[in-house]
């Protein structure tokens, strides 16, 4: 059994199909009887002819592939006959798209951001788009054509907007990935102040703040 190059599924297709040639070893030259394992679940494997005469060559399908989320799935498949050992080669299905979606957030105003996408494919080009009306319409972000996006500095303004990335070249139409909500919240104006306008070396002293929900102390200039 020769090696197989990977095969890829085109986007919503049912089937895929792999062509196999085979090659004698040593002075064998009968038929060999194809079987297939590790195929994923809810799928089947046909072959074109099987038995395969040696020096001959054989289509692989992988069966009911609609089913399955983007991403590669490798199939082994075995060779046998009762007058040569057993032999078995490895074929690869490639399911194209987005394979990891980006996911939303929470950050205070004036911080960083990343989205990240990645897909399974080859010729993949990116395109990140914003919503500000909660995904009713989103417009195309300038320069941002790769497979992360950061938004820098984000402003209040930002509060809400929703992103999203359309990866082209992989399938014949773009794919859309899911969209991911950003939350920004706007930094808080926290005092601080003490029971006593002042106070001798050693005297206690309560310091009490203001305008946050948690706080985290720590000493000033001594």
């Amino acid at each position: 059994l020769n090696n197989v190059a990977a095969t890829t599924v085109n986007c919503g297709a049912s089937s895929a199909t792999a062509n196999m040639s085979t090659s004698a070893v040593g002075t064998f030259s009968g038929a060999i009887t194809l079987s297939a394992s590790g195929n994923p679940a809810g799928t089947t494997v046909s072959f074109g002819t099987n038995p395969v005469t040696t020096g001959n060559s054989t289509n692989i399908t992988l069966n009911n592939t609609a089913s399955l989320t983007p991403g590669t799935y490798n199939v082994t498949i075995n060779g046998s006959s009762p007058s040569a050992s057993n032999q078995t080669t490895t074929v690869s299905f490639v399911v194209p798209g987005i394979t990891t979606q980006p996911v939303g957030g929470t950050i205070c105003s004036g911080s960083n951001y990343t989205f990240n996408a990645a897909v399974v494919g080859n010729g993949a080009t990116y395109q990140w788009q914003v919503s500000t009306n909660g995904g009713s319409s989103y417009s195309n972000i300038s320069g941002a054509t790769l497979a992360s996006y950061t938004l820098s500095n984000a402003p209040v303004s930002a509060n809400g907007n929703m992103y999203q990335v359309v990866v082209s070249g992989i399938c014949t139409n773009p794919v859309t990935s899911n969209a991911a909500t950003l939350i920004v919240n706007q930094l808080p104006t926290v005092n601080a102040a003490s029971n006593l306008p002042a106070v001798c070396t050693g005297t206690p002293v309560t310091l009490t703040a203001t305008g946050a929900n948690t706080y985290s102390w720590t000493p000033g200039n001594q």
